[in-house]
C-alpha cells in the first residue's frame, strides 16, 4: 500500500529521460503534457504523442493534466498559448475521442467558457468552438482523408480532359496545402507512358486478358487500381493491430482491403493458368503472367508483382512440372529474379526508401514491423512510465508507409475495358479445386 502511494505521488512530478543523443525515451504522463506545452513548441513530438496517446492514457486523463498545466502556468502566456493550440490540435486530429465521449466533450466546453472572459486567446477560443460545433467524422470519412491528396492522376481516353485538369491542379494544391508532411518532397517525375492499344490481340482466347493485352496495359491497370486502394489507407487503420481484430473491416478497411486484393489477384493468376485445355495457351499464359509482374516492379507495383511471383509458388502450379520445364529460360529466369526480391527484406526495404515517385509497396513488411513493435512493454517499471521510444518507433513506420503514399504517379492511361475487367477480377475456386485441376492436366499430359 505505501508503494502504491508512492507510484502516485511519483505521477504527480514532471519526469521525462532522455538518451544520450536527446531522444525522450521514458516519461510520465505529466511529463509529456509539459514537452507538448512547452516553451519550444515540437511539431515531430506532436504529432507522435496525438497518434499515440491513447496507447498509455485516456483521454480523461489527458484532458485532466493538459488543463491543469494552462492554470498553473498563470504567470507565463506562452505556456498558456501553448496549451490552447494542443488543445485545438487534439479536437482537430483526435475529434472521435470526443464523438465518443460526451463528457469530454462538456469538460472542454467548460474550460472554454472558464477562461473566455478573462483570456487574451479569444480568437483561438473560437476557433476551438468552431471546431467543437463541427460534425464528427463518420468511420467512413475519416478513414478516407488520404484520398484527395494522393490519387492517382489518371487519363481516361474520353474528351473531358479539361475537366481532369482541373482536377488534377486542385489535387495537387490540396495536396500541398494540406500535407505538412508530404510538403517537402519534390513532385515526382512523370512516367511519361505512350498511351498504350485498347486491343492488340496476341493469343485467342476471350475468356481472360492476360493474353489479349499487352504486359505493359495490364500491370499499368493493375497499378492504378492498387495504388487507388493503398492511398485510402489513413494511420488510425495502422494503430492498434487494428488489421488484426474480428471487426477489421470497420476497424481497419483499406487495409483489410489492400490484403485481400493481393490474395485476389494471386488467385486469378492460378485460375489464369490452370483455365485452359490446351498445353501451348498454358504456357503463353504462364510467360505473360511473367512480363506483366516484371512490368508491375518496373512502374514499383510491389504489391501485384508479389500477388503474380507468389501463384507460381502455391501447390496447383507447382504441380505442373511439365508444363512449367516447357517455359522459355529467359522467363524462368525473370520469375527466378523477382522472387529473389522479395527474399532479401534489406534490398526491398532499401527500393522502397530510395522511391522518389509512384510506388504500391507489399504493405506486409510494414504490419509485421508495426506487430513486433507492438510486443515491447508500453510501460515501464514499478512507477509505470511511459516507453516513448516505443511510441516513436510506431510513428516512424507509419510516416514510412505516409511518404510512399505522398508520391504520385503521372500519366498512366486508363483503358476503361481493362481495368473493369481487372478490377473485377476473381477466383471462385478452392485450393483443394485448384489443385485437383492441376493433378488433371498433369495427368492428361503424361499419358499424351
Amino acid at each position: 500500500e505505501d508503494e502504491d502511494e508512492e507510484i502516485e505521488e511519483a505521477k504527480k512530478v514532471p519526469y521525462v529521460l532522455y538518451s544520450e543523443d536527446k531522444l525522450l525515451i521514458l516519461a510520465n504522463l505529466r511529463g509529456l503534457i509539459n514537452e507538448l506545452c512547452g516553451p519550444s513548441p515540437n511539431i515531430e513530438f506532436s504529432k507522435i504523442f496525438f497518434l499515440t496517446y491513447r496507447s498509455f492514457a485516456t483521454t480523461e486523463e489527458f484532458l485532466e493534466l493538459i488543463i491543469a498545466r494552462y492554470h498553473e502556468a498563470e504567470n507565463s502566456q506562452i505556456i498558456q498559448i501553448r496549451v490552447i493550440n494542443a488543445l485545438k490540435k487534439w479536437i482537430d486530429e483526435c475529434r472521435d475521442d470526443l464523438s465518443q465521449n460526451e463528457e469530454a466533450r462538456q469538460t472542454v466546453e467548460e474550460f472554454i467558457q472558464s477562461i473566455k472572459l478573462t483570456s487574451k486567446y479569444t480568437g483561438i477560443l473560437y476557433a476551438m468552438e468552431d471546431a467543437l460545433t463541427r460534425p464528427s467524422s463518420s468511420s467512413a470519412s475519416s478513414y478516407t482523408s488520404f484520398s484527395n491528396d494522393t490519387a492517382v492522376q489518371v487519363n481516361n481516353n474520353s474528351n473531358n480532359n479539361s475537366n481532369n485538369n482541373n482536377r488534377s491542379s486542385n489535387r495537387s494544391s490540396n495536396h500541398s496545402n494540406n500535407n505538412e508532411e508530404g510538403a517537402s518532397h519534390s513532385r515526382t517525375p512523370s512516367f511519361g507512358f505512350r498511351k498504350p492499344p485498347l486491343f492488340r490481340p496476341k493469343v485467342v482466347h476471350p475468356t481472360d486478358p492476360i493474353l489479349v493485352y499487352p504486359a505493359q496495359s495490364v500491370a499499368v491497370q493493375l497499378t492504378i487500381i492498387s495504388k487507388s486502394i493503398f492511398s485510402l489507407i489513413h494511420r488510425k487503420e495502422l494503430m492498434h493491430l487494428n488489421w488484426t481484430k474480428t471487426d477489421k473491416e470497420i476497424l481497419a478497411p483499406n487495409v483489410t482491403k489492400f490484403a485481400t486484393r493481393l490474395n485476389i489477384v494471386a488467385g486469378w493468376a492460378q485460375d489464369a493458368i490452370l483455365k485452359p485445355d490446351e498445353e501451348s495457351i498454358r504456357i503463353s499464359t504462364m510467360s505473360a503472367l511473367i512480363d506483366v509482374a516484371a512490368k508491375c516492379k518496373e512502374l514499383q507495383n510491389y504489391q501485384d508483382c508479389l500477388a503474380i511471383c507468389a501463384a507460381f509458388g502455391y501447390p496447383s502450379i507447382l504441380k505442373l512440372e511439365l508444363c512449367l520445364a516447357r517455359l522459355p529460360a529467359e522467363k524462368i529466369e525473370t520469375l527466378k529474379q523477382l522472387k529473389q526480391m522479395f527474399k532479401k527484406n534489406s534490398e526491398y526495404r532499401e527500393m522502397l526508401t530510395r522511391t522518389s515517385s509512384g510506388c504500391v509497396p507489399f504493405i506486409g513488411i510494414f504490419l509485421t514491423d508495426l506487430t513486433n513493435i507492438n510486443e515491447i512493454p508500453t510501460f515501464s517499471g514499478k512507477q509505470k512510465l511511459i516507453n516513448f521510444n516505443k511510441q516513436f518507433m510506431i510513428y516512424r513506420a507509419i510516416k514510412q508507409i505516409e511518404m510512399i503514399q505522398h508520391h504520385e504517379y503521372k500519366n498512366l492511361e486508363k483503358i476503361p475495358e481493362l481495368y473493369n475487367m481487372l478490377d473485377q477480377i476473381k477466383c471462385d475456386k478452392t485450393e483443394d479445386e485448384l489443385y485437383k485441376r492441376a493433378l488433371e492436366i498433369e495427368q492428361k499430359h503424361r499419358h499424351s
